[in-house]
C-alpha cells in the first residue's frame, strides 16, 4: 500500500511539475508577445499625439509588423507638402484577415486615421507563419489559444515550409518526381512509420523522422540505427540517419553514411544525389559536382538532379550550364512554376533581362492567379468598413507578386476610391540590379519574403508615390 502511494506521488509529482513548466513558459510567450506588442502601441499612440497631422493606419503581418511604415512617415514628411504625416503600425506577425478585421473597428475608433494601406492575406492559407484564429470563431478548442500551442505549431509548419527549399535532397527515391509531396521515408522504406519499424509518434521532416515533441533526440538516433539493422541492404536507412546526423552538426558521420548507402546500391541514382546534396550544403563543390553527375548519368530524367546540379552551377555563377540543366527540368516539367523561377533567377543574374521578364511572367502565371475566398471577403469588408467612415483605402501588393489577383477582387464598380500599389516592377527591377539579398532577408513567401531596411525603404517609398499621386496630386 505504502509502495503504492509512493509511486501515485511520483506520478503526481511529475505531472505537477509538467504543468507548472507548461504555465511558466506559457506566461513568458505572452509577456514576451505583449511587450513588443506593448512598444509598438506606445510608438503609435505618441505618433497619433502630434496635432493636424494626416494619419496613415498600416495593416498586415510580419512584413507590416516594425518594417516599412516607420520609413513611409519618414518619406512622406520629405515630400515638401506642408503637410505633418504621422503612421501607425498596426501589422502583427502571423495574423490572419479575419483577425485584422476582428480589430479593425476598435482600431479605427481608437486611431481616427484618415487612410489605410492594407497588404494582408499571406497567412490566409496556414502554409508560412499562420494565425490561430479560434479566438475570433469561437468554435476551437481552448488549447488552440494558448500561445504554447501556436508557437509549437508555428514551429512545425516552418519545417514544412523549409522542406520545400531542401526538396532536392529529401527524397524518398530516384523515381520521385519534384511535383509530388513528401512522405514517407528516403530511399524504398514503406510510408508509415511502424511499417519502418518506427513508432506512431514519429512524424516525417526533410531529413527523417522526428518526435512530434522535437525532444527525444537521443531514442530517434537509436531507432534509426535499429533501422539500419533490420534492413542492412536499404540506402535509405543510412540515408535517413545521414540527414539525422547532418542537422546535428555531424558531418563526418553524415558523410560516410551517404557512402555507404553509395556502396551498397551504386546503381541506383537516389544514393549519389543525397551524397552531392550533401557535399553542395558542405560547400565542397568539386564533390558535389562528381556525385550529382553520376547521380544524372543513371537516370538523366531526374528532375530534382537537374535542379540540385542547376543549383550548384548557379552558385558557382556557371549560368550557361545551369541554364541547360533547368530549361531540361522545364521540359519534363512544363508546369512546374519552381524551375521557371529558377530559369528567372539564372536570367536576373546574368544580366538577360529580357529572359528574366519572360520566365518571370511565366512563372507568375502557372501560380495561383486568385486569392483565397475568405481573403476576398475580408477585402470586401474591409472596403464597406472603411467606405462607412469616409477612409481611404490603399491596397499594396506584396514585393515581386502581380497586381492583377489583387485588382480581380473587387469588381469594376468596386474598385472606385482604392488605389492599388504596384510592388512588382520596382522591385524585381531592384532585384535584378543588385541581388536578391540586398532588399530581402529571407525567402518564405517563395519568390519574395521580409525585407531588409533597404528593401522597406524601397517598398515604403513605392507606397508613397502612389499616395502623393493620387490622394495630393503630386507627381
Amino acid at each position: 500500500m505504502f509502495k503504492k502511494n509512493s509511486l501515485l506521488q511520483k506520478v503526481l509529482l511529475v505531472l505537477f511539475g509538467l504543468c507548472l513548466a507548461i504555465v511558466i513558459i506559457e506566461i513568458g510567450l505572452r509577456l514576451g508577445g505583449s511587450t513588443i506588442l506593448h512598444i509598438q502601441e506606445y510608438r503609435n499612440r505618441q505618433t497619433i499625439k502630434k496635432q493636424g497631422s494626416y494619419r496613415i493606419m498600416c495593416l498586415g503581418e510580419s512584413t507590416t509588423q516594425n518594417q516599412y511604415p516607420a520609413y513611409l512617415e519618414a518619406i512622406l514628411n520629405q515630400s515638401n507638402l506642408n503637410i505633418k504625416f504621422s503612421v501607425i503600425d498596426k501589422g502583427v506577425a502571423g495574423i490572419r484577415t479575419t483577425e485584422i478585421l476582428s480589430n479593425l473597428e476598435t482600431d479605427l475608433d481608437a486611431y481616427q486615421p484618415d487612410m489605410v494601406v492594407a497588404m494582408m492575406g499571406i497567412n490566409d492559407d496556414g502554409k508560412h507563419m499562420p494565425y490561430d484564429s479560434s479566438a475570433v470563431s469561437g468554435s476551437e478548442p481552448i488549447l488552440k489559444s494558448f500561445k504554447i500551442y501556436k508557437l509549437a505549431k508555428l514551429l512545425w509548419l516552418r519545417i514544412v515550409n523549409k522542406s520545400k527549399e531542401m526538396r532536392s535532397f529529401a527524397l524518398k527515391s530516384g523515381k520521385l518526381k519534384s511535383q509530388e509531396p513528401l512522405n514517407g521515408v528516403l530511399g524504398n522504406q514503406p510510408k508509415k512509420p511502424a511499417e519502418a519499424g518506427l513508432p506512431n509518434n514519429f512524424e516525417y521532416s526533410p531529413t527523417g523522422y522526428l518526435y512530434r515533441d522535437k525532444e527525444r533526440s537521443a531514442e530517434l538516433e537509436q531507432l534509426c540505427k535499429r533501422n539500419i539493422e533490420l534492413k542492412p541492404n536499404d540506402p535509405g536507412a543510412y540515408i535517413q540517419l545521414g540527414w539525422f546526423y547532418d542537422d546535428r552538426l555531424k558531418h563526418s558521420e553524415a558523410e560516410e553514411l551517404f557512402k555507404k548507402a553509395v556502396k551498397i546500391n551504386p546503381y541506383q541514382d537516389a544514393a549519389y544525389l543525397q551524397l552531392g546534396s550533401f557535399y553542395r550544403r558542405r560547400e565542397r563543390f568539386f564533390e558535389a559536382e562528381q556525385a550529382l553527375k553520376k547521380a544524372l548519368a543513371i537516370n538523366p530524367s531526374n528532375s530534382d538532379t537537374l535542379d540540385e546540379l542547376g543549383l550548384l552551377y548557379s552558385h558557382q555563377k556557371r549560368f550557361a550550364e545551369a541554364e541547360a540543366l533547368f530549361n531540361k527540368a522545364v521540359d519534363l516539367n512544363p508546369d512546374s512554376e519552381l524551375f521557371c523561377g529558377r530559369l528567372a533567377l539564372i536570367y536576373s543574374e546574368s544580366g538577360d533581362t529580357e529572359r528574366f521578364k519572360l520566365y518571370t511572367e511565366k512563372a507568375n502565371r502557372l501560380r495561383s492567379g486568385y486569392y483565397d475566398l475568405k481573403t476576398a471577403n475580408n477585402y470586401h469588408a474591409l472596403k464597406q468598413i472603411l467606405e462607412r467612415r469616409k477612409i481611404r483605402l490603399v491596397c499594396a501588393q506584396y514585393p515581386m507578386q502581380n497586381i492583377g489577383p489583387l485588382e480581380k477582387i473587387f469588381a469594376k464598380e468596386t474598385k472606385d476610391g482604392i488605389i492599388f500599389v504596384d510592388n512588382e516592377i520596382v522591385f524585381k527591377e531592384a532585384v535584378t540590379k543588385d541581388g536578391y539579398s540586398e532588399y530581402f532577408a529571407d525567402m518564405f513567401g517563395g519568390n519574395f519574403g521580409h525585407c531588409t531596411n533597404k528593401g522597406n525603404e524601397l517598398l515604403a517609398g513605392n507606397i508613397a508615390k502612389a499616395i502623393l499621386q493620387e490622394v495630393f496630386n503630386k507627381p
